[in-house]
């Protein structure tokens, strides 16, 4: 639960936005004990993550850190063969507008980018912490895909075996990539002679959505010109490329996207400890969401 009060930020930031209706999906029985403790609906599949998320072997690109970012892959898919669409978003992200009006909605997959420009080349990657995906066969066959192919190579993420498939289904013409230029995707595969219902897929503006190194990054000059020359300025703040708690979230105090209390994480972590040494076996057992605390706990009022 090393990154719980990251949840806590996110939720803040975008609960001022929309009252939109989320779940968090918890690498942890902690997480999910403690989130759903303070009204925030959590879920947590012990059997599917299968590691130690807690232990020091799931630091950053390591075997075990790989094997829980792709079961985010796993969750994903399974809400979509429920019927759902899903907007999948990391905790390491802030909310600076609501993100929903500033996808295009005509295609099967938006995402964020690893890279400035107006559209996607060929060898760029997606960044799989923010994206837009669309129920049907061809998004659930993409991710049965990714997870075969992701249980093949334990020492790569899911965001590079995706990017790896992605790149090779567009360049066999599988999937359809939509320029930023086009307006309707519709009318795109059209001008392919496209009558086969390919699996579609546009990037997300890289100035409103802009890839972390280039926005957080200091200078950022890169993205500041970006930003200048289309008129465009950012929708929200992804913390990529930074590697530690601590240092993401001075990244994110340092640009005023931080509204959790001091604190939190020792709250939380005292909490649950305290709910072990209480309960015993049973700490886990949540009768209902306690209503009683204040929603937004952790949330700092304006002007703090």
């Amino acid at each position: 639960m090393g990154f719980i009060d990251f949840a806590f930020n996110w939720a803040c930031m975008a609960k001022k936005l929309q009252p939109y209706k989320f779940i968090i999906v918890s690498q942890d029985p902690e997480s999910n004990v403690y989130l759903k403790s303070n009204t925030l609906l959590s879920t947590f599949d012990g059997a599917a993550i299968g590691v130690d998320s807690t232990a020091a072997q799931s630091a950053w690109r390591s075997p075990a850190y790989n094997h829980i970012v792709k079961m985010k892959v796993l969750i994903v898919r399974q809400i979509l063969e429920m019927g759902y669409h899903v907007l999948f978003s990391d905790v390491d992200i802030v909310w600076l507008d609501d993100p929903l009006k500033y996808f295009v909605g005509d295609v099967d997959w938006e995402f964020e980018p690893n890279e400035l420009g107006d559209d996607f080349q060929p060898g760029n990657t997606a960044n799989t912490g923010f994206y837009w995906i669309k129920s049907s066969k061809k998004t659930i066959d993409l991710m049965k895909t990714v997870e075969v192919e992701a249980a093949k190579v334990p020492d790569l993420d899911d965001q590079t075996v995706w990017s790896i498939l992605l790149n090779d289904f567009w360049q066999n013409g599988t999937y359809v990539y939509v320029p930023a230029a086009e307006k309707s995707a519709q009318d795109y595969l059209l001008k392919l002679n496209r009558n086969d219902d390919p699996l579609t897929f546009r990037q997300l503006n890289s100035v409103q959505f802009p890839p972390g190194n280039k926005y957080f990054g200091k200078p950022r000059d890169e993205w500041e010109a970006e930003s200048a020359r289309t008129g465009l300025t950012a929708v929200f703040g992804h913390i990529t490329f930074v590697i530690g708690h601590d240092i993401k979230m001075q990244a994110l105090k340092d640009n005023g996207m931080w509204s959790v209390k001091d604190g939190a994480l020792e709250e939380a972590k005292a909490w649950v400890e305290n709910r072990k040494q209480k309960l015993g076996d049973r700490w886990t057992e949540i009768e209902q969401l306690n209503q009683n605390r204040e929603e937004g706990l952790f949330c700092m009022k304006q002007g703090h």
